[in-house]
């Protein structure tokens, strides 16, 4: 998908800045221009390795070093307040 067409269909468009959350507590924080926006941790985390490989270690780590600077088109549940999904942005 490039941006136009994210914002075309009203997506919000920006790039990975960080991420972080603990596994124990089940959510994570990904950090999307400079916006702090909630998430399933193991779902988001095994979303983001399928799109942008090696984010997911040994012993259920991972290494945000591959995803930071990214961009992604994405969007919030029906009530607003934590990601729904995102794909990445091709690069044009």
């Amino acid at each position: 998908m490039t941006e136009n067409e994210a914002k075309e269909n009203g997506l919000n468009v920006g790039t990975i800045e960080g991420i972080h959350g603990l596994a124990g507590s089940g959510i994570a924080t990904i950090i999307i221009d400079g916006e702090a926006v909630y998430a399933d941790n193991g779902p988001l985390i095994r979303a983001l390795d399928d799109c942008f490989r090696n984010v997911i270690g040994p012993g259920h780590t991972f290494d945000a070093t591959h995803i930071i600077g990214k961009r992604i088109a994405w969007s919030y549940d029906d009530m607003g307040l934590t990601l729904e999904g995102f794909t990445p942005i091709d690069e044009e």
